[in-house]
């Protein structure tokens, strides 16, 4: 049964005259609070269960007296109290105004029905944001692809089989070989371990250790000098190197523009990591303990970088730094409202660090901030999956024990 009061006209306003349980387990409110009292005394915004879009409310009772016909108020945002005394919940309703007519076809009571559509409301909302999230993503995926091939230094991407997976503008400009020659191939089928020993010892051990390496090779066949950048990623390895033949002096501001792209890309992929955790088969807990161990990899020194969630009364840490030396103030917080709690995000950063003496870029503050944004909507997808379910059960107990009931209502307006 959904909850309903029953509303008698008087003048300019409506007096209660019946309210089924269904509306007052919905509301938290007690039958003394509600019966023969005047509706204005009840949610006008004064008082004490008072409503500010009262108006709202009115205006549709009024066009049920003056029309005679059913009204659909839309949704509707009214707050309760919670059971534990906290703040008002904030809830999302479906009211409909129905009229009740007497025997000479005149509206004589007006049934106001109410219809809790939080979780759904919530649900499409989250949708909404996944949709955007997902936008977002292939947006940036897409800038990333145009960097690459924009950029002025080669990048070279292979699988873990060392097949070639990527091979940008500026690598087929500098090793003299097209994308389509060399795309699939075995990387040491084209460059014989023999011709470049130092480049093969270092790829295998990025490959191995899954620890980035720079190196400067000369490379006799084309009579030039290249610095390469390999680290791993779990696609593989990703290489860039440019030719430094005439640009030693430039050296220190090169690093610096192979760095920014290496973090970017890492950023990414550490957002895109918690983007595609699955919150459906998560339980709040499951989800955070499984975030918080991708967030260090999207910094420029994770093994020195410790992540911390907080959820209310509950702590996260990452698995590379013990939580027991977590005991400096964090660099950065990011936070955002659940309806759990608060969800906050905090950074901590060991021992001589570049990032501490830099100071944190633009887009790693960034980055925080829009994982504990995704976390925060995934958190709240799973309350409301959880409410849903709940009132699914209950929904599904009241129809199973419900019964069909008749009444009759005389001139006056009674039972």
């Amino acid at each position: 049964t959904s909850p309903c009061v029953v509303l008698l006209p008087e003048g300019a306003d409506y007096r209660i005259v019946e309210v089924n349980e269904a509306y007052l387990e919905a509301l938290n409110m007690t039958r003394e609070e509600l019966i023969q009292r005047p509706l204005s005394d009840v949610f006008s915004p004064t008082q004490q269960r008072g409503w500010n879009d009262y108006k709202n409310l009115v205006k549709s009772l009024d066009a049920v007296m003056n029309n005679g016909e059913p009204h659909h108020m839309g949704i509707q945002t009214y707050s309760i109290p919670s059971p534990g005394g906290e703040a008002p919940v904030a809830k999302k309703w479906n009211p409909r105004n129905l009229p009740v007519r007497n025997e000479d076809g005149e509206v004589a009571l007006i049934l106001h029905m109410v219809t809790d559509v939080t979780s759904q409301v919530r649900q499409e909302e989250f949708k909404a944001s996944e949709k955007r999230a997902k936008k977002a993503l292939k947006e940036s995926n897409e800038q990333l692809a145009r960097i690459l091939e924009s950029i002025t230094v080669g990048f070279v991407s292979v699988s873990p089989s060392w097949e070639i997976t990527y091979w940008n503008k500026e690598a087929e400009t500098l090793l003299d070989k097209k994308h389509e020659e060399v795309f699939g191939k075995n990387l040491w089928e084209i460059y014989p371990p023999n011709l470049v020993p130092k480049v093969y010892e270092s790829l295998q051990k990025v490959m191995k250790d899954s620890s980035p390496q720079t190196m400067h090779h000369y490379f006799l066949p084309h009579k030039a000098w290249y610095k390469l950048t390999a680290y791993h990623t779990e696609e593989g390895l990703s290489i860039l190197f440019e030719d430094i033949t005439d640009q030693k002096k430039t050296e220190k501001a090169k690093e610096s523009a192979l760095r920014n792209l290496r973090e970017r890309v890492k950023e990414q992929t550490c957002l895109y990591k918690i983007t595609n955790l699955k919150e459906q088969e998560l339980s709040v807990e499951g989800l955070l303990a499984q975030a918080v161990n991708l967030i260090p990899d999207g910094f420029h020194q994770p093994e020195l970088t410790t992540a911390e969630i907080i959820l209310g009364d509950k702590y996260f840490y990452s698995n590379n730094v013990p939580a027991a030396s977590v005991n400096q103030t964090p660099t950065i917080i990011a936070e955002e409202q659940t309806d759990l709690a608060s969800l906050k995000l905090n950074i901590y950063f060991h021992g001589e660090v570049t990032p501490l003496k830099l100071g944190l870029l633009d887009e790693e503050v960034q980055l925080l901030k829009s994982i504990t944004h995704n976390l925060a909507m995934k958190v709240n997808q799973i309350v409301s999956k959880q409410e849903l379910e709940t009132n699914r059960e209950e929904l599904q107990r009241i129809m199973d024990q419900s019964m069909d009931v008749i009444c009759t209502i005389d001139k006056k307006g009674r039972f």
